[in-house]
């Protein structure tokens, strides 16, 4: 009775407890087929594998389809199959686990036929106690989201590359042009770079050049090819393709120029002449002076199709922006040396004189058209959409142009006021200018400088005093003395301005705890076209105008400007003017 009782107590709680582990594996399953995690195994050597639902959906096989070694290498990608194969033999030769990540393809029979799918696959080995391989086991996960992102991703960068290097190669061939004044190198440079930039097999700059008469005439540019590809061939007339071009109607861009209704249209060829380049994708961009007047044209050709894009369409406009401003400034450059050569032919009595005020024009010529081209330039690019619709990037074009503007600006007023004070033709209004009055306006200018720089600003008041001198002009000597130290002092220093009654004479000083300057270049720093930095890498924007115009102006007013400096310690400037009577 007591075996009888045992025994039929124990089955029920066998029963439960296998109930439960039933339960426990549904739950599992379920837990994993939720985060689509397949479960496989198989006895070694291998026939039948072992497959739950997930891991045959992950290999396009319905829930009831047996598994064998073979099915799982046929819906294996075929580029797949023997790198899966060898990590499958390596993994159970070396004990190492099984890691590796396959493509399943859903067959032609299938809905899905040639549906890609990715997976990784994990696994172990498991041997006996003579350490045979006897079962293999691991999970499926499907990662293809995760391939389409990481693909997605690697797209986007590099995309982003190309256009960062897109727009830093405008920017070296706007900067390149800037400073050019040839127009053989220009049109050569514009043409090499825009053919690379399109893509196309050859690209062609015409353009319209006068002779020393004054009579135009036509001139041409090449790259892709070798010159002789064209030289055998008349220049482009205004054909039904051509016009639009030469005429300046705007830009042209044709998958296949031959199937346009205005191709072949014009005898006596009525398309390419014999022996011409191939060209069936075409691109042509007129190049305008900025008064409207066409320059010339870029032309584009490929042989295949479809070859040219709205962007590649953008990209050359912009470079057509560029090449018009550096042709127009070199043709005003030319104009000028002829100019200069006439006038030195018609005044040989006045050579020396002229030849003063030409090589100072001309040394500032660059100077005065750099940031025209910058405007122009950077207004384009943010006009033809080359950063994109980001409005950061949008916003930094702007402020370079405003920058551009503002050295322009005082270039120009520096020049305009030193041409003025050479050639004896200054106009000053000279009265009674209280100090403090003066220098309390040119404080409210000053300090957000300061503040901006991270500097302190102080402005000392003296005793009452008035000086006798051009009002104007005395707050621009010291608006310049005030700006410099703001430039040259770092942040964290300190600028301050101070005056004192001295005799017949009042001593306004703007001091600073900048750089400093050398004791050797203390008297040259107020030469024309010198500046206080001695290494080129230190200088500023401009050209060396501003202290010698102070000085001048402080001389013209019955007064003077000196310095006193120490290098590392700092500098200060003194505007010496005559004492007005109170």
């Amino acid at each position: 009775m007591p075996r009888s009782g045992s025994t039929s107590s124990t089955a029920p709680t066998q029963r439960a407890t296998d109930r439960a582990t039933d339960r426990r594996h549904a739950r599992q399953d379920e837990m994993l087929a939720a985060v689509d995690v397949g479960l496989w195994y198989c006895d070694l050597p291998f026939d039948e594998l072992q497959w739950d639902r997930t891991v045959k959906e992950h290999f396009w096989l319905a829930p009831d389809a047996r598994v064998t070694i073979d099915t799982f290498y046929e819906r294996l990608h075929v580029d797949d199959r023997e790198r899966t194969r060898e990590a499958i033999e390596r993994s159970i030769a070396t004990h190492a686990p099984y890691d590796i990540e396959y493509r399943t393809v859903a067959p032609i029979d299938s809905p899905r036929a040639g549906e890609v799918r990715w997976l990784r696959a994990i696994g172990n080995t498991f041997y006996d106690d003579a350490d045979r391989p006897i079962r293999f086991d691991g999970v499926t996960v499907d990662v293809t989201a995760q391939k389409h992102a990481a693909e997605a991703l690697r797209d986007a960068e590099q995309r982003l590359r190309e256009e960062a290097h897109l727009v830093e190669t405008l920017h070296r061939i706007g900067a390149g042009l800037a400073i050019e004044f040839d127009v053989d190198r220009i049109v050569q440079t514009v043409t090499d770079e825009s053919t690379r930039l399109t893509g196309a097999q050859f690209g062609a700059f015409f353009y319209n050049v006068l002779n020393e008469k004054g009579e135009s005439y036509m001139l041409y540019t090449i790259s892709g090819v070798p010159r002789d590809h064209f030289s055998k061939f008349p220049m482009p007339r205004n054909t039904h393709v051509f016009d639009p071009t030469f005429k300046g109607l705007g830009t042209v861009r044709s998958d296949d120029i031959t199937k346009d209704p205005r191709y072949g249209q014009n005898p006596p060829y009525h398309g390419k002449p014999k022996g011409h380049l191939p060209v069936v994708s075409y691109l042509a961009v007129p190049v305008k002076s900025h008064d409207g007047t066409v320059i010339g044209g870029l032309f584009y050709g490929h042989a295949e199709p479809g070859m040219f894009s709205e962007r590649h369409e953008r990209l050359v406009e912009g470079i057509a922006g560029w090449a018009a401003l550096a042709m127009d400034n070199a043709r005003l450059f030319a104009a000028q040396r002829r100019a200069r050569a006439e006038a030195e032919d018609a005044r040989a009595e006045a050579e020396q004189a002229n030849r003063a005020k030409s090589d100072f024009l001309a040394a500032m010529s660059h100077d005065l058209r750099t940031p025209l081209n910058a405007i122009g330039g950077y207004a384009q690019l943010v006009e033809l959409g080359v950063h994109g619709p980001v409005t950061d990037q949008q916003r930094e074009a702007l402020s370079r142009l405003r920058r551009a503007q503002e050295h322009l600006l005082t270039l120009i007023n520096d020049i305009l006021n030193f041409a003025q004070i050479e050639a004896g033709k200054l106009s000053l209004v000279i009265g009674d200018v209280d100090v403090a009055t003066l220098l309390e306006e040119l404080q409210t200018f000053i300090e957000p400088q300061a503040a901006a720089r991270g500097l302190t600003f102080r402005c000392e008041h003296g005793p009452a005093a008035a000086v006798h001198a051009d009002r104007e002009r005395a707050a621009q000597v010291v608006l310049n003395l005030l700006t410099n130290a703001v430039k040259f002092t770092e942040p964290g220093g300190a600028v301050r301005v101070l005056w004192r009654a001295d005799g017949d004479a009042v001593r306004i000083s703007v001091a600073d705890t900048g750089r400093g300057i050398s004791a050797d270049r203390l008297e040259s720093i107020f030469d024309p076209f010198v500046q206080a930095a001695a290494k080129v890498s230190e200088r500023t924007q401009g050209v060396g105008l501003g202290l010698a115009i102070s000085r001048d102006l402080a001389r013209a007013m019955g007064g003077d400007l000196t310095v006193d400096s120490e290098v590392g310690v700092g500098s200060t400037f003194t505007l010496t003017l005559p004492r007005a009577a109170l």
